[in-house]
């Protein structure tokens, strides 16, 4: 006979009773089976697979030791519970089963049915063995799939740790089938000798782990950790161990855990950390800083490299996420909306910005810097983040502007040189053929008086005659040639002193502009009383030069103004003065006869005067004012009317300009 898929399995050798219980318990919807032996039960319940029923035996079966021994073999079966069906007359007839451990006693009547109390106690423990028989089915199919996906498991191994009721035992009392592509070790080899596998762990990390392991089981948390084994083939391996502690019902403290070979992705985190270094080592060296930022009103910052701190003044921390202050706020105010218009147009073309602009570092120095960057995008072409680098090029402005004042000044050289050789040429030649003709005249008078003298036919009046009328000859030509030298020397002193200018040493710093007009005012106190005109003069603002040499530029643009007023109304000088952009803008303005279109930029010629007959002077002054500017790294032009009056407009660096080192 076959117990697969029954309820019950009733067995008694009172066939007739057997029978009744049998159709009485499937009345309520049990499958029975019935034994009328003790044997033929046994030899039903060897040969099932699975449990989940119940046995119910009569109880004056058990008459002796070997009965009694059957009885424990067919326990040991594991069918489900044991129930012994009684005679409630005969009571001591449980006496003779002391030592087993049935699971009740169910009487019944003399006909042999059972009680309805019975009945219940019955249905009770058949629908928990039923209901056992499920739950163990389940397990089995959860265990089941449980070690195949532990199994399964790439690289990694599923544990179970018994460390005893103080937690200090090792005995896996589970372990995958994963351990032994980890460690090189069978679950067999590990559960029979844990100290197999901990004995693996590199002697330097094992001090680690069992710290780790001592905190968990102290707090009840969780047990992590990262660490080396030298796998038997003498491979060192990372492994990442993961387990939860807790209570059996024993009161044994184990560990139901995870351990994954995580060598590769060690492997990979190291050539990360390099490649990070490497990238950090030439961020950090680079003369600048690397950047991305999100494309918004403030370029606020999201990564910046170390080289900020030495570009801006600031650190990155403080630039990111705009902390102290934003990048835009660092940006030059006069270039914020330039430097917004050409991202605008780089990231409308998808192209990359190279541009240059000036920002002031946090401790107020202006630097000019050079930038390229281009936009990332999304896949819907969305822009998500700016990224480029930024450098320092102040030197490099500097440098820029050095050879644009060297060509300015080889420019006003070759414009000196130019004159030099006018002058050479026309000015000192125009007297010297003056002194040239007129010793001519001499030589030729003195040529008849020497003739008169040795010729013995003129008469004493006739003598006195050619005398008289060389006489006056000579003395006009004795004149001219004198005049000629006083004009090659005043020609001769001029270029001595333009001579000089060049040649002076400068001394560049800030200039008190305010301070050096009241010394000049004081300087021209009593012309300018003199001539009943006043010197206004508004409130100007510093530059840098030298202080001699720009003092001589306005005592000349001065002099000239009054050297030229128009006499026929009262005369009016003033210096003004304003700061634009990274210049000092300076005019000097008259009333006076004013200086027509052609003739503006003669007077700045060497030994040009705008009436040599009205005037004094070497005719220098102008040209010695553009001389000093060249070399101050400044300009000069004029605006001037005809019979209303002239403005000189000097440039020089103001400061505090880019590249500059006062911040006055």
């Amino acid at each position: 006979m076959t117990v697969a898929g029954c309820d019950l399995l009733v067995v008694d050798s009172r066939v007739t009773v057997a029978q009744r219980v049998q159709s009485e318990l499937a009345q309520k919807g049990y499958a029975v089976s019935f034994c009328v032996s003790l044997a033929e039960a046994l030899q039903a319940l060897r040969y099932q697979t699975e449990g989940g029923g119940a046995v119910l035996m009569w109880l004056g079966m058990v008459v002796d030791e070997r009965s009694l021994g059957i009885v424990r073999d067919i326990q040991a079966c594991g069918f489900g519970p044991l129930l012994f069906i009684y005679d409630p007359g005969r009571l001591e007839e449980i006496g003779n089963v002391r030592g087993l451990t049935p699971e009740g006693y169910v009487p019944h009547d003399a006909e042999g049915s059972l009680l309805d109390a019975s009945v219940r106690t019955a249905r009770h423990h058949f629908g928990t063995a039923r209901a056992h028989r499920a739950t163990e089915q389940e397990l089995l199919k959860n265990e089941s799939l449980l070690r195949f996906l532990s199994d399964s498991i790439p690289a990694g191994m599923v544990y179970q740790l018994d460390a005893g009721e103080e937690g200090n035992l090792r005995s896996f009392t589970y372990v995958s089938a994963g351990v032994e592509s980890i460690h090189g070790l069978s679950a067999d080899q590990v559960m029979e000798d844990a100290s197999a596998l901990y004995d693996q762990i590199v002697e330097e990390d094992r001090a680690r782990v069992a710290e780790e392991e001592t905190r968990s089981k102290a707090t009840g948390e969780a047990f992590r950790a990262e660490f080396r084994v030298r796998h038997p083939s003498g491979d060192i391996r990372w492994v990442a161990a993961s387990s939860a502690p807790r209570r059996l019902a024993n009161n044994h403290l184990v560990w139901d855990g995870l351990v994954l070979d995580v060598t590769e992705q060690k492997k990979a985190e190291a050539v990360i950390r390099e490649s990070e270094r490497r990238l950090a080592s030439l961020m950090a060296n680079l003369p600048g800083m690397a950047y991305r930022c999100r494309n918004d009103q403030h370029w606020t910052m999201e990564f910046l490299s170390e080289g900020c701190l030495g570009l801006t003044g600031y650190t990155a921390g403080d630039l990111l996420n705009n902390r102290v202050c934003s990048y835009n706020d660092v940006i030059h105010p006069d270039y914020r909306s330039f430097i917004q218009e050409a991202w605008e147009r780089a990231l409308a073309d998808r192209a990359r910005l190279v541009t240059e602009y000036p920002i002031t570092t946090r401790e107020g120095l202006r630097k000019w810097v050079w930038e390229q960057g281009c936009g990332v995008y999304a896949d819907s072409g969305e822009v998500v983040a700016l990224e480029g680098f930024i450098t320092d090029i102040t030197d490099r402005k500097a440098a820029e502007e050095a050879i644009r004042t060297s060509e300015r000044n080889l420019e006003a050289k070759n414009r000196e040189l130019e004159q030099l050789v006018y002058v050479a040429s026309h000015d000192l030649r125009s007297p010297l053929v003056n002194v040239d003709g007129f010793s001519r005249e001499l030589e030729y008078s003195l040529q008849e008086l020497e003739a008169l003298s040795e010729g013995g036919d003129q008469s004493e009046a006739g003598c006195l005659a050619i005398v008289a009328r060389e006489l006056p000859e000579m003395a006009l030509s004795i004149k001219r040639i004198r005049a000629s030298t006083v004009q090659m020397d005043r020609l001769l002193k001029g270029l001595l002193k333009l001579s000089r200018l060049g040649r002076a040493a400068l001394q560049i710093g800030p200039v008190d502009m305010n301070e050096l007009m009241q010394q000049l005012e004081s300087s021209f106190s009593f012309r300018l009383g003199e001539l009943g005109v006043p010197l206004q003069i508004g409130d100007l603002p510093r530059c840098r030069g030298d202080a001699t040499q720009v003092m001589q530029v306005f005592s000349n643009l001065i002099d000239n103004a009054l050297k030229y007023l128009d006499r026929s109304r009262p005369g009016i000088v003033s210096v003004e003065g304003a700061r634009e952009e990274d210049r000092a803008v300076y005019r000097v303005s008259d009333n006076g006869v004013g200086i027509s279109e052609h003739h503006q930029e003669k007077v700045f010629e060497l030994f040009h005067r705008l009436d040599p007959r009205d005037s004094e002077g070497e005719g220098i002054g102008l040209t010695a004012v553009r001389q000093i500017l060249f070399r101050l790294e400044g300009e000069i032009r004029l605006e001037s009317i005809p019979g209303a009056g002239s403005t000189f407009i000097v440039s020089l660096p103001a400061c505090g300009a880019f590249g500059g080192e006062d911040l006055l």
